[in-house]
């Protein structure tokens, strides 16, 4: 694991830059944007924090618009399967007492494409 950081450092900001792009395109779960960040700065200090700060929200934010877009192409192949597993699940919810309040905590708390509805 160490070689893998120390070859996107050997590209400095633009190497975090695209890895939080590909990390944040990918529709796993994957680690947040701060993690990577933090660890990046854990092994090399002279990082300008703001600078990283920037390069990530930027990489993170580039990222989760490519997989907004990804994700749109497909959900026309979907559509109807996909409509009404959200309804199954919406009858679902509603019949518990907290479920959707649990259930979007856990949605915004994952790195998750959110849909368009």
């Amino acid at each position: 694991m160490a070689d893998f950081f120390e070859s996107v450092l050997e590209f400095s900001y633009m190497g975090i830059f695209f890895l939080l792009i590909l990390v944040n395109a990918a529709p796993l779960l994957m680690p947040p944007t701060w993690i990577i960040l933090a660890s990046f700065y854990a092994i090399d200090s002279s990082y300008d924090p703001l600078i990283l700060a920037l390069v990530g929200a930027t990489g993170a934010t580039i990222g989760r618009f490519i997989l907004k877009q990804v994700s749109t192409l497909f959900r026309k192949f979907v559509q109807k399967e996909q409509k009404s597993n959200l309804d199954a699940i919406g009858n679902f919810l509603n019949k518990k007492r907290f479920g959707y309040i649990l259930t979007s905590f856990l949605f915004a708390a994952t790195p998750l494409p959110k849909p368009h509805l």
